[in-house]
């Protein structure tokens, strides 16, 4: 009997530590096991051993109901603090579970997180914009995260520009950031463009457009500045410019720089050194820059032959619809919308 009751109870103080079923279930079997190898008991005993158990204290037998909850239980109780955290910084709690199973979630990590963001100086809403925009950051260990800020720090960005980078590229905190970030910007300082970008210049940049701390791999870049520079044939000083001014084209592809620049080359009669001057024409869609220029045409403002300069472009690139209609083409918005209709119908 002594070896039964030293089981019994040391069933009891395991279980009164411990939500998992799996746990019980060993003991369980660890239990019956003691029985059967054991000689000094009949084959009987096992039975009124398991009678005698419950016998033993009423409290046992509501302390194994509880045991047998599921752990789904267990985790819809954890997760309500999770969701209830996530909801208090207004990040939707379907586009989460949209990218990873929400019951994996810990609350500890999770508001150590949030943590860890509000101290790089993120508000409230700029912590909730960012987890709903980047859900990976949750699951990310702290260290890594912690890594790759002080190495965008030593290689030269400010707490500030740090904080805008973040919120505009959160993935800069979940790419391995520590592993480029120095070879980005040794390329782009021996950049043989005139004159030669300097650090501040070259942080400016990144931090301009940190997608390309982010998504862009040093081979990327390095296929960007070539096709500027020998398939569109950009001379060194415009090269600079356009990078200085218009950093995310080294994030875009070159197959839409290159139906761009023809476009405005061909039908607009723009120089490349305009082109170069009003690097905005590679984040405008070909489809706006066409619209716009064929209701210039159509009202008149525009002659086949005419050449258009930077200004030219950047008035037609750059402002909303309403100032293109009512200022630049000296129309009427409602006019302009008709014409696009029209022409999206053809």
């Amino acid at each position: 009997m002594a070896v039964a009751r030293e089981v019994v109870i040391r069933t009891l103080k395991l279980c009164s530590h411990s939500f998992s079923k799996t746990i019980f279930k060993t003991l369980q079997k660890n239990t019956c096991n003691v029985v059967r190898h054991s000689g000094s008991y009949p084959a009987r005993f096992s039975s009124s051993l398991i009678g005698n158990s419950t016998n033993i204290d009423s409290k046992f037998v509501k302390h194994v109901k509880n045991v047998s909850e599921t752990e789904t239980d267990f985790y819809e109780k954890r997760n309500i603090s999770v969701e209830k955290i996530l909801s208090d910084f207004n990040v939707p709690i379907k586009k989460v579970q949209n990218q990873m199973d929400i019951t994996r979630l810990s609350l500890e990590r999770v508001k150590e997180k949030i943590k860890f963001l509000e101290g790089l100086g993120l508000s409230a809403e700029d912590v909730g914009k960012l987890l709903t925009r980047r859900p990976s950051v949750l699951v990310a260990r702290t260290e890594d995260l912690q890594a790759r800020v002080e190495a965008l720090k030593k290689a030269g960005i400010q707490p500030n520009a740090l904080v805008y980078a973040v919120k505009k590229s959160p993935g800069i905190l979940t790419a391995k950031t520590e592993n480029t970030i120095f070879s980005k910007v040794k390329y782009l300082l021996d950049l043989k463009v005139k004159p030669k970008l300097t650090k501040e210049e070259v942080l400016h940049m990144l931090t301009k457009c940190p997608d390309i701390i982010a998504t862009c791999s040093l081979d990327s870049i390095q296929n960007k500045i070539h096709f500027l520079e020998k398939v569109l044939k950009f001379n060194q000083h415009q090269l600079h410019n356009i990078i200085l001014k218009q950093p995310t084209v080294l994030t875009f592809g070159t197959d839409s720089m290159k139906s761009k620049f023809a476009y405005c080359y061909d039908e607009l009669n723009a120089s490349r050194s305009s082109i170069a001057r009003c690097p905005r024409v590679f984040q405008c869609s070909l489809k706006r820059i066409k619209e716009r220029h064929q209701f210039l045409l159509k009202v008149g403002r525009l002659k086949e032959d005419m050449i258009v300069d930077d200004y030219g472009l950047g008035v037609i690139v750059t402002q909303t619809d309403k100032y293109f209609a009512d200022k630049v083409a000296l129309s009427s918005l409602e006019e302009f919308n008709a014409f696009r209709l029209s022409v999206n119908n053809e």
